[in-house]
């Protein structure tokens, strides 16, 4: 038997689309369309299907599975610094926001501590508290990225992103790092 069905055999009436199982039963296909000021578009990974909920909460039965679609603005941004003989302490955000990824490097004699602050000016690490310390180990002696901290969600910061860098593990150490031999790439939004 052949795929799709021809409606009112005897007049020559329209075909409806379907497949035809191994079992030799019709199937019939559905395209799922989206419409836009009357124009119909094939729903695909570049046209998802829009899902509304109108009340505020969405119930999944089961697994859902998703999957991310690259878009050609909006994706996150990065601060990238090759830190310098200071504590290197600045703000790469003045307002809420979140991050998404850090890569760092350390070629340094010395571990070496990234602090992040949830402030919207450049923050004082002897006097701030940060909201999240980083250890970047040494890499070798080499300047190869290392993942040291990676969220699909991100981290929220309500007031601002600040960080700073030190050799020292205590929260108030001002030690710089000597310079040229920490790298950091910080992805927020």
């Amino acid at each position: 038997m052949a795929d799709n069905i021809q409606l009112n055999l005897g007049a020559g009436g329209e075909k409806l689309a379907s497949d035809q199982m191994a079992t030799g039963e019709q199937v019939q296909r559905v395209e799922l369309v989206t419409v836009s000021s009357d124009v119909l578009s094939d729903v695909n990974i570049n046209n998802p299907l829009p899902i509304m909920d109108a009340n505020g909460s969405l119930t999944v039965d089961g697994t859902l599975n998703t999957v991310a679609i690259p878009a050609e603005s909006g994706g996150l941004l990065c601060r990238s610094r090759l830190c310098d003989n200071s504590i290197n302490a600045y703000n790469i955000k003045s307002s809420a926001g979140q991050v998404y990824a850090i890569l760092a490097a350390n070629k340094n004699a010395d571990v070496a501590y990234l602090r992040l602050y949830n402030k919207a000016t450049v923050p004082d690490p002897s006097e701030d508290s940060s909201l999240i310390v980083m250890r970047i180990p040494l890499t070798g002696g080499t300047t190869m990225p290392v993942v040291a901290f990676r969220s699909s969600i991100g981290v929220a910061f309500t007031s601002g992103i600040g960080y700073a860098v030190s050799t020292g593990i205590a929260d108030t150490d001002e030690t710089a790092p000597a310079a040229n031999e920490i790298i950091l790439n910080i992805f927020y939004k």
